[in-house]
């Protein structure tokens, strides 16, 4: 495994079957995340003491949710491959710019509180 690791993240979509039996195979690989759809539901799975559990955000891509990507599957429905695309790639870029907003806000207001009277 030194020369050829795991995959970050390994990705079914089953809709006739389950996978639930692969988990063992990709637990005993040391893949760290999982992600599973049937059609209508996705489940992200997180890996930890050897057994995966089901987990509300995603390892590799911390923006994610399994919400978030079933809309946009739900939305394939109804929508061009293309258009598609470009609204998920304009959702990517406004939930980076809000992380980067809060994350710029928590230094400043620790900044802030340093300089605070009580903090001379």
């Amino acid at each position: 495994m030194s020369q050829d690791p795991p995959p970050d993240l390994a990705i079914e979509i089953d809709i006739t079957s389950s996978s639930i039996n692969r988990l063992k195979l990709y637990a005993a690989l040391g893949v760290p995340e999982v992600w599973r759809y049937d059609g209508q539901t996705l489940l992200m799975y997180r890996l930890e003491n050897k057994d995966y559990l089901v987990c509300d955000r995603s390892l590799a891509f911390f923006l994610l949710t399994p919400a978030d990507l079933e809309r946009f599957l739900d939305l394939k429905k109804t929508t061009k491959e293309n258009a598609l695309v470009q609204r998920f790639r304009e959702w990517v870029r406004e939930r980076l710019a809000v992380e980067e907003y809060l994350s710029s806000n928590k230094t400043a207001i620790a900044i802030n509180h340093d300089r605070s009277p009580l903090n001379p």
